[in-house]
């Protein structure tokens, strides 16, 4: 039986902040909402959620060269995206499920990074689930519009006088050949992408992913940057990208962030790696004062 709890702010501001995002750790959780309390408040708190239907766990890492231990992550579930649904504007599809837990988890982690404390002023996110639930007439006008293909999300910034976009690619598997096309056409014709970051299992698929881009005909491959899983979750944004003309080039050193302004906060480059930390119920490493 569901127990029947008093949802709060803050508890819907977190399923807003799922549905957004798909799926984010305890640690991630606790970071953004529970910034003064330690980390097993907030697991407590989304065991409670889980218990009255809310939540639902999701496993990751199956993928993950330190996935020998399969790790848990949260998720919405049914009653919880419907507590959110008529909060979300109009849909074309009403969705809140991961499909793939384990490249949802890493996309997110990506994507949302050092930003998930430290996003700049006058910037933006579109996630893929805003991608692919929202109508497109509806999107931002920063945001590319295309039938080719749908990134794993973006990000803009201004610096400098000047919009900068960021399109993100998690790429655990390599695909057939001929699915690149498409890929290839999309970015070479979406001038205003600045930057394409793809995360990749290996250098072997690097490798083969760039090959097959370029098979295809992709003519600007300066814009397309990758950065190894293992790298990625060894450092976070402080990654260095695989090609050797970015060897010396961080993913931190092309997405404008903003110093530690918070008590206790991690430093710069360090938030991705707490959002990677995927155990269920961290040991307790924040106190309240």
């Amino acid at each position: 039986m569901k127990e029947n709890i008093l949802i709060t702010e803050r508890d819907f501001l977190i399923l807003k902040y799922l549905w957004k995002w798909k799926l984010l750790s305890t640690k991630a959780i606790s970071i953004k909402f529970f910034p003064n309390s330690n980390d097993d408040t907030a697991y407590k708190r989304m065991m409670l959620l889980t218990k009255a239907g809310y939540l639902k766990p999701r496993y990751v890492n199956d993928e993950s060269p330190r996935g020998q231990i399969r790790q848990q992550v949260w998720g919405l579930n049914r009653k919880g995206f419907h507590r959110i649904l008529q909060y979300l504007g109009e849909l074309k599809i009403k969705g809140y499920f991961s499909s793939n837990s384990t490249h949802d988890y890493l996309a997110t982690s990506l994507h949302l990074g050092e930003w998930l404390m430290r996003q700049p002023p006058d910037s933006q996110t579109w996630s893929e689930q805003e991608l692919n639930s929202i109508p497109t007439e509806l999107w931002p006008n920063w945001v590319p519009k295309s039938d080719l293909h749908r990134p794993d999300g973006f990000t803009a910034f201004n610096y400098k006088n000047r919009r900068h976009i960021i399109a993100f690619e998690v790429e655990l598997n390599v695909k057939s050949s001929a699915r690149y096309e498409a890929i290839a056409a999309y970015y070479d014709s979406c001038d205003e992408i600045n930057h394409v970051i793809w995360l990749v299992k290996s250098t072997g698929n690097y490798k083969s992913i760039k090959k097959h881009l370029i098979k295809h005909g992709l003519r600007n491959t300066d814009k397309h940057k990758f950065i190894s899983l293992k790298d990625f979750e060894k450092t976070g944004w402080n990654s260095n990208f695989i090609e050797s003309e970015n060897a010396a080039l961080k993913l931190q050193d092309l997405i404008l962030t903003l110093p530690p302004t918070m008590p206790r906060q991690t430093p710069p480059g360090l938030l991705t790696l707490e959002m990677l930390d995927a155990r269920k119920r961290p040991k307790i490493t924040r106190t309240c004062k």
